[in-house]
Formats: C-alpha cells, structure tokens, sequence
C-alpha cells in the first residue's frame, strides 16, 4: 500500500513547486541583466556623416548649432516576419511533402508590444535625457487638434523600390504559403513602417548601414516633414522583432531591437541658394543616428515547456533600451568632441 501524504506536506510540495517556476528566470531576463554585456551596433548610414554641405543620407553632427531638444517618439511596433519548415516523406512508391508558415497571432503580438513598451519606456526617456534630449510621447507633443490629425494622416514617402510587405510567402515543393504580417503599436501609437525584416532568417545585424538599404525619400520625411508638422526639433522610433520559434507551442524570442533618430539637415538650402545639389545626395531631413541590438538564435522571453517553461517576461527590455541609447550618446560625444 502506499503511503498518502499529509494535507500539510501534499500543500508543502505545491506551494514549493509554484515558488520554483516562478523563480525561473527567462533567456531574455538573464541575457539582458548586465547592460554592458549588450552588444549594441550602430545602425545608420555613412554617407552624409562627414559631409560640410548637408549632402548624404545622414547628418554631420559636427555641423548641428545645437543637439535636437524635443524628439518624439512617432512609432513603437512589433513585427514577427514568420518561421517556415518543409517535411518530406518517402516509400517505396511515392515522396510527398509538407510545409509550414507561422508567425505571432495578432493579438499575441499586440499584447507582447504593449508590455515591451511598459517595461522600457522610462529607461528610453532616460537615456535621450543623458544626450541632453527629452523623449515626448504622444499624450505630450499631440497637444493640439491640428497635430492629432497631422500625424493620424501623416503617410511618409518611399522610394520606387521600398515596398511595404504586409505579407509572408513561402514557396515551398507543398505550394505556397501566405500569412498576414502585422505590426502592433502599444496604445496611442501608429505604425509606421520602416524596413522589412527577413523572414525565416535570424541574423541581419544592421538595416540601413549597407547604401542599398537606404531610403532618401524616407528619411526626409521623417526627419523634416514630420518633425515639422509635430513641431520638434527631431522624431524617434522603435522597433522590436520578435519570433514564435514552434508552430504549435508558446515560444517566444527577441530577435532584434532598434532605435532611429530622424532630424532636419543644418543646411537647408534654398531655391535661389541651390546649386545643383538637390537630387544629388541632398536631402532635408537626415538620419541622426540609429543603433541595433541582435540576438543571432533569439533570446527567449517564454518558454513553453512541461517541466522549464516560463514567462512571458519582459523586464529585460529597459537595459536593451539602455543600451541602444548608450551606443548613440557614445556616437554623439566622439562626434562632438572631434
């Protein structure tokens, strides 16, 4: 016969077994602990950066009267470009095949955002105050009617090649497979959309460093069009790419997390002051500075797992944010100082 357990030992076990799982800390968490063990890359384009007349896709810092002191934060979005697997399966007779095309529902992928956004927002607006810079959120720079409707309107330009994907497809020997691929805001946000992220691919390390990835007419609106508009001095962005790593499982990673800063050029050139420049490099609004942080295999953030699940958790967003601003004040201070 074996031997019952108290009520007292069986609530014992129970209770012991509920302190263990919550004290299992996520991938993600303990990844993120120490900030100076975040790798943050710069994550903006070269061209422009030691220009003297305002031309190139970025800003010479050196020519700025003075660092941006209002800078609003226009977007924070999450996007999960899908996952794929391909199975085939032989006999003696015939092979068949079977895929698969996955992604963060979007609900799941709203919620996931929204907590990102509350776990970090007040590590970002600390970090653009040690570049001298205060962080405006919507409820502080939509301060008027005419600004809410500016930016619920505002539609910034791309260049011919720029194409937003609002899907995933696979081609595969199945067929092929399409999945919707949205990118939540957390309240109060729109999306606006900056660069597709690879699908079923984990390791672009940077977007916009590399020419080919530049998008002249974009940053100008970013950088001149709507920070006019807001009426401030420059416009930030978040983005945060996360993966569903199973198909059929709660299993969330970080795959990156960046953040762009669009300013005006210092040269703004008039008609009459034009000298061919315009159309040859020269743009109105530039890019300021960006950084990247990435996580080549993913960090998980929830594990679905019988026995070592955890999560979701999301507290290790703040040091990333920490880090991303860190990297781009170093950038500043060199820039400055040389």
């Amino acid at each position: 016969m074996k031997a019952q357990l108290s009520p007292i030992k069986s609530m014992f076990i129970l209770l012991l077994t509920c302190s263990l799982s919550a004290m299992a800390q996520s991938d993600f968490t303990k990844e993120t602990a120490d900030i100076t063990k975040i790798k943050a890359r710069q994550d903006f384009p070269l061209e422009g950066r030691p220009s003297k007349n305002g031309t190139g896709w970025s800003t010479n810092v050196s020519l700025l009267p003075e660092m941006p002191k209002r800078v609003a934060l226009v977007t924070f979005y999450l996007e999960d470009p899908g996952m794929s697997d391909q199975k085939k399966t032989s006999s003696t007779y015939t092979t068949t095949y079977s895929a698969s095309l996955w992604a963060t529902d979007a609900g799941t992928a709203g919620l996931h955002v929204s907590e990102f956004y509350n776990a970090s927002i007040d590590e970002l607006k600390t970090g653009f105050e040690k570049m001298g810079m205060e962080l405006l959120t919507p409820d502080q720079y939509l301060d008027s009617d005419e600004k809410k409707e500016f930016y619920n309107g505002f539609v910034p330009q791309h260049g011919g090649l720029k194409k937003e994907k609002t899907t995933t497809k696979k081609l595969s020997a199945a067929g092929t497979l399409q999945i919707a691929r949205p990118r939540p805001t957390p309240p109060g946000y729109k999306t606006i959309w900056i660069s597709n992220e690879f699908a079923n691919s984990l390791t672009a390390a940077e977007k916009f460093v590399n020419t080919n990835k530049n998008d002249a007419k974009f940053f100008e609106s970013m950088g001149y069009y709507l920070a006019e508009g807001l009426g401030v001095d420059a416009v930030a962005a978040v983005t945060i790419v996360t993966r569903k790593l199973k198909k059929d499982k709660a299993t969330y990673g970080v795959n990156h997390a960046s953040l762009y800063i669009w300013t005006k050029n210092p040269i703004q050139l008039s008609e009459e002051e034009d000298t061919g420049l315009k159309g040859l490099f020269y743009i109105r609004g530039q890019f300021l500075a960006g950084s990247r942080v990435t996580y080549g295999k993913t960090s998980l953030f929830q594990l679905e797992h019988k026995k070592k699940g955890y999560g979701p958790e999301y507290t290790g967003m703040g040091n990333v944010m920490t880090a991303l601003t860190d990297k781009i004040n170093g950038y500043f201070v060199k820039k400055r100082e040389g």
